[in-house]
């Protein structure tokens, strides 16, 4: 798996995503999967370009528009995405910074329907062995970066993704978020987006 996500992101992926019937076929999974799985709650691990690793708990709910990544120890950071802002807070220094989620590639998962044929460029779609990925960046926003959405194929469902903050270079800075048993449509409480902890 892992062998995997680092091909994915040391090969550049520079061929063109052309209108096919096997592309077609995965965008509309793709979109069938999201908008038939509003929730999200996971143990993960982030790698980022330098190397460094970090271990937390996911939450994300789309058709609220919340998303909460709480890291564990020594990470001290929190990341809340609410009202259409991602805020960040740092446990040690108790401070917080909020910018729109537009600005973040992360506001993919947030349509409360997806949609891959509006506002939204494809930019790669790869598949190798059990594995399919879609790398996505907007259409009119050039400083928003992309992602790279990852799945499993059997069973069909999002494992991992990948940020690239400059999204016209595979080899600049990412940050990939890798779920660990992941658990969909469940059921907990909105009053985990609104606490920093």
């Amino acid at each position: 798996m892992k062998q995997f996500l680092i091909l994915l992101i040391i090969i550049p992926l520079t061929f063109s995503v052309t209108a096919n019937n096997e592309n077609t076929k995965w965008l509309e999974k793709i979109e069938k999967y999201f908008n038939e799985h509003d929730s999200c709650e996971s143990d993960f691990e982030q790698t980022n370009s330098i190397g460094d690793i970090s271990t937390g708990h996911f939450y994300l709910k789309r058709k609220k528009r919340c998303m909460k990544l709480v890291y564990d120890e020594p990470n001290p950071h929190i990341l809340i995405i609410s009202n259409n802002r991602l805020i960040h807070y740092d446990k040690e220094l108790k401070e917080k910074t909020e910018t729109s989620i537009y600005s973040s590639p992360l506001s993919f998962f947030l349509d409360r329907i997806l949609d891959l044929q509006n506002n939204i460029k494809i930019v790669d779609i790869v598949e190798r062995n059990d594995l399919v990925a879609i790398k996505l960046s907007k259409i009119k926003d050039d400083d928003s970066g992309a992602i790279m959405l990852i799945f499993s194929k059997k069973p069909f469902e999002l494992i991992s993704w990948i940020i690239f903050y400059d999204k016209n270079n595979d080899y600049g800075r990412f940050t990939r978020i890798e779920l660990k048993n992941p658990k969909y449509n469940s059921n907990f409480s909105d009053k985990v987006f609104k606490t920093f902890s």
